[in-house]
């Protein structure tokens, strides 16, 4: 992350409330880690997230939702960069 000069990694998984991403940070800035939990980024049965720009230059988080074909359907949001960790917004509407 620019923000926070930290290393951070999704993964996705099932959470309490169905499939959700999880935000992992390294330690040593390395890939090869350590990595520590930083907790979940979303957790309403959507995964396999991705970050990218905009074209106005925007971070963004991309992911399918629901976790259940052939329902899915992809779900952007905004990316808020803090010096500690990275959040999602509200999904931004197609």
């Amino acid at each position: 992350s620019p923000a926070s000069g930290k290393l951070f990694m999704t993964w996705s998984n099932m959470g309490d409330e169905g499939y959700s991403v999880y935000l992992k940070t390294s330690e040593s800035g390395s890939v090869r880690g350590p990595w520590r939990n930083a907790g979940k980024l979303f957790s309403k049965d959507g995964g396999h997230g991705m970050f990218f720009k905009d074209l106005a230059g925007h971070l963004q988080f991309v992911l399918h939702q629901p976790n259940k074909g052939p329902l899915e359907r992809m779900k952007t949001f905004p990316v808020r960069e803090t010096a500690d960790t990275i959040a999602i917004g509200s999904a931004v509407a197609p």
